[in-house]
């Protein structure tokens, strides 16, 4: 690691020439903005994965809301865990091909959708708890809500 990090500070760029008197750190910004405001389709996709990212802030609370909330066995993390790692190779796969045959746009509509679906799933588990559903039920519709969660983490470099 020393040897390439002494190498990374060995390396010099030389200076650009900077157009019209403007700082390149300006036009990178003006750039930005054009492209803002003149690309409705980048900002719809901005906007969307924002919103997938705010919903992604409950992730760590899922875990405590399944076994302090619903009682379910600490043991249940374990299982998310390796379920998580099973369907994200199932959804890479399933959403690259879906990617190449219809389009990232297919593969941005259902990341949102399963950015959706944990949340609604979590809040419906809330209400089965307190009609006394059984916790083997609670806990495979929990597994789909990690599910989804899966499918949006695998989803962003293949859609947006």
């Amino acid at each position: 690691m020393v040897v390439s990090w002494l190498g990374i500070i060995a390396l010099a760029e030389p200076p650009e020439p900077i157009e019209n008197g403007a700082s390149q750190q300006m036009n990178v910004i003006a750039h930005a903005q054009h492209i803002v405001r003149g690309d409705r389709a980048f900002r719809l996709v901005t906007a969307v994965r924002l919103l997938t990212g705010l919903a992604g802030m409950a992730l760590p609370f899922y875990v405590v809301h399944a076994t302090r909330e619903l009682g379910l066995p600490i043991s249940f993390v374990g299982l998310v865990v390796a379920a998580q790692n099973i369907i994200a190779i199932v959804a890479s796969l399933g959403l690259g091909m879906i990617s190449e045959q219809v389009g990232s746009a297919r593969v941005i509509h259902i990341s949102a959708l399963a950015s959706t679906t944990a949340p609604l799933l979590a809040l419906m588990l809330h209400g089965l708890h307190a009609l006394g559903s059984h916790a083997m039920l609670i806990s495979l519709i929990y597994l789909l809500a990690f599910a989804a969660i899966s499918i949006v983490d695998n989803s962003f470099m293949l859609g947006i």
